[in-house]
């Protein structure tokens, strides 16, 4: 076995127990991201690959014009560093991405949204605090097209409007956006 997994497997476990990294079957290997060069991230539903620059300046990261995702890191930084770095960035387009759509819909939907934000969750792709009027969204949701954004974005701010996934409901999702149930069902797929 390699000694960097064999080094790192205390950490390795209590990442599968946090829920971090999923367990697929016991025949099938757990992959762990190590966030170096030719590893493969997903990004508004497409895959790229990972180009990894140890540099002594700022760490960055962002789209190159080749399509593949550019890391800048402290040739110090470890796989917990490179991994933050790409989280804050998946964060970062995911609230650029989001807010777009909540102002794009708020008119349509005639709502006011006064916050959102992002976060880490295990069971939902997004959630409504309807007195606040304020909107969690899951960050998984950024490696997915922008469609189910799009869907995710408009069903919470529905629910500004009606609380409950009741007949009113549906219609206020059927009025804007026709093809709601295909997305729910096709979002539904994919494991949290």
């Amino acid at each position: 076995m390699n000694k960097a997994i064999l080094s790192k497997s205390h950490w390795l476990n209590n990442q599968i127990k946090k829920g971090s990294i999923k367990k697929t079957s016991i025949d099938e290997p757990v992959t762990v991201k190590e966030y170096i060069t030719g590893d493969k991230l997903l990004f508004k539903g497409k895959d790229y690959s990972l180009i990894v620059d140890n540099q002594d300046t700022r760490p960055k990261v962002y789209i190159r014009p080749d399509n593949r995702i550019q890391l800048i890191v402290k040739p110090t930084s470890d796989v917990v560093a490179r991994e933050k770095m790409i989280i804050a960035w998946y964060r970062k387009e995911l609230k650029r991405s989001a807010g777009f759509y909540i102002a794009k819909w708020q008119p349509e939907i005639g709502v006011r949204v006064k916050a959102f934000n992002v976060r880490k969750m295990k069971t939902r792709w997004g959630s409504c605090n309807i007195q606040a009027k304020r909107i969690w969204l899951n960050l998984f949701l950024i490696k997915l097209a922008p469609c189910f954004l799009e869907y995710v974005v408009v069903h919470e701010m529905v629910h500004l409007l009606e609380r409950k996934h009741n007949a009113r409901f549906k219609k206020y999702m059927d009025h804007f956006i026709p093809h709601w149930k295909k997305l729910k069902k096709e979002l539904n797929q994919f494991s949290l």
